[in-house]
């Protein structure tokens, strides 16, 4: 079976996608806090979990700034930028 071929990224609505990643980025905060809340709690509270819960914080955003670097990264390579 052939593989589908992604459309154009300038057949996507420029507000539309902005739109659907801000609203992606809005669950990805609250499913991060969250996470990191959850991972914070095995430290045992105290000054340690606000430690825990920060290092959560910046290790999930450094890997998402990644994340969404390169799916930049793949729309300009798809359309030759």
């Amino acid at each position: 079976m052939a593989r589908p071929t992604l459309p154009s990224f300038q057949s996507f609505s420029l507000a539309g996608w902005k739109m659907k990643l801000r609203t992606a980025q809005q669950a990805w905060i609250k499913y991060r806090d969250a996470n990191c809340d959850y991972e914070s709690e095995f430290s045992g509270g105290g000054s340690a979990a606000t430690f825990e819960y920060n290092f959560c914080l910046a290790d999930m955003t450094t890997a998402r700034a990644k994340e969404l670097h390169e799916m930049i990264d793949k729309i300009r390579e798809r359309e030759g930028n």
